[in-house]
């Protein structure tokens, strides 16, 4: 009797339909809220180890020579390691929450990934999608899968960036903001400016010599620019006003240096350009002020944002980096300055870690 009630419970166990059923029940938990993404679904029993082997931790620092040319130091390879064990973190917490399901791009990807491990062409009939998907999970390919890894990760990261949006600035939240932040929104230090231009395309090696003239005769003087013998500038009115990096985009960051030296309401000696030799009069130079709220509102607004969406992201991943004992089996060839470094960076975020071996 007991061999015939073992032979039940493995049909059932691998019964497609009692795995559709399941699978339906759990996408309906989640749905209906009661998995939600405040808290782990299974509750009880010891903290799940995220464990960094050695070999996996001198992969990443040869991840790191590779891109960015040398290895990094312990302080920043404890960053690094940081950002890899939130996104192994966030990866378990959406595959707790089963949340490849509401995702079309992942769910298709694990099913063809299944055919193609299977070798079985199929259907896509709803018993058939259902079982191809279990196998797909009992096999762990959401967390060995790139794609659908990245895209969990987004997944958790957009959420928080969904919960951080529902709430707007208020008028006085921008205010302090921009206070807190002046540097970054100051409108910057302009130059009002006009010249008498020289071409090189069409007067040769007399540009220089021609500029050099009319040079010595208009010490002291003011002459607008229909009265100069100069050649038409080639971007459009010879006055011009704008910022350093404005400026440069027409001259270069050489030519744009040499102009803000000059003194104003006086006429410069030439000075070259890739197009040829300027005589310039400087009206009026501004240094970088502090903008109005209403000058910059998108701006800091923009910014407000993104720091309430980082902000929201970093409150979630304390609370789940709790529910984890992480271990790291740090790589012989790292020194043990390097080591101690990479530890104190982990430490901001993890101070409960157990490093192994």
């Amino acid at each position: 009797m007991e061999t015939i009630d073992r032979k039940k419970w493995l049909f059932l166990r691998h019964s497609p339909v009692l795995r559709f059923f399941a699978l339906g029940a759990i996408a309906l938990l989640i749905r209906n809220g009661l998995a939600t993404l405040d808290g782990p679904i299974f509750g009880g029993g010891p903290s799940p180890v995220i464990k960094i082997d050695a070999a996996r931790a001198a992969s990443i620092l040869r991840d790191n020579l590779r891109a960015a040319g040398h290895l990094p130091g312990g302080a920043e390879f404890g960053r690094i390691l940081a950002r890899e064990l939130d996104d192994e973190i966030l990866l378990r917490e959406a595959l707790k929450r089963r949340l490849y399901l509401d995702d079309a791009v992942s769910e298709r990807r694990l099913i063809n990934n299944m055919r193609f491990v299977s070798d079985h062409e199929g259907s896509d009939s709803s018993v058939e999608v259902q079982s191809l998907l279990a196998s797909a999970l009992d096999l762990d390919m959401p967390s060995s899968d790139p794609v659908v890894r990245r895209r969990m990760i987004e997944t958790m990261k957009r959420l928080a960036y969904q919960a951080a949006d529902r709430r707007s600035p208020s008028r006085d939240e921008l205010l302090s903001f921009l206070g807190e932040s002046a540097s970054r929104f100051a409108l910057p230090a302009t130059i009002d400016f006009t010249q008498i231009f020289f071409s090189k395309d069409q007067r040769g090696s007399a540009a220089r010599t021609d500029a050099e003239q009319l040079a010595s005769k208009l010490e002291g003087k003011y002459v607008p620019w229909t009265a100069g013998p100069g050649d038409p500038w080639r971007f459009g009115p010879a006055r011009m006003t704008g910022s350093r990096a404005e400026i440069a985009k027409y001259f270069g960051p050489g030519f744009t240096r040499r102009l803000w030296s000059l003194e104003t309401r006086q006429w410069s000696d030439p000075v070259e350009s890739a197009y040829g030799f300027h005589l310039l009069w400087i009206y009026e130079k501004t240094l970088p002020q502090a903008p109005s709220l209403e000058q910059v509102r998108s701006e800091v607004t923009y910014a407000w944002s993104r720091r309430q969406r980082q902000a929201e992201l970093e409150k979630r991943l304390r609370r789940f980096r709790e529910n984890y004992r992480i271990e790291i089996e740090w790589p012989g060839s790292l020194t043990a300055a390097d080591r101690a470094g990479a530890i104190g960076q982990l430490e901001r975020f993890y101070p409960w870690i157990g490093a192994a071996g």
